[in-house]
């Protein structure tokens, strides 16, 4: 039987509004421009979190998959990304 810290599950698209630690820190290294709602992968953008929260350095994050000018546009890309998984 599979435990929870056991990747058995697939990996899937979540949307990042635009005033979080996550957009921030984009912004901060010229991944994304402030005011954008960003799309990326939950596991990947977990295990950063869990490193940079407790930092005191700043710490580069994953790339966004998709950076959109509003949240009906990066909802319907993460939707479209997700059906491919």
């Amino acid at each position: 039987m599979a435990t929870k810290t056991e990747s058995t599950e697939l990996d899937s698209f979540v949307v990042a509004g635009p005033s979080g630690l996550y957009a921030e820190a984009c912004v901060w290294f010229d991944l994304a421009k402030p005011n954008q709602v960003l799309v990326v992968k939950f596991k990947t953008w977990v295990e950063w979190y869990n490193k940079a929260r407790f930092s005191v350095a700043r710490i580069k994050p994953p790339a966004p998959s998709f950076c959109a000018d509003t949240y009906e546009v990066a909802n319907s890309v993460r939707d479209e990304l997700n059906k491919s998984l």
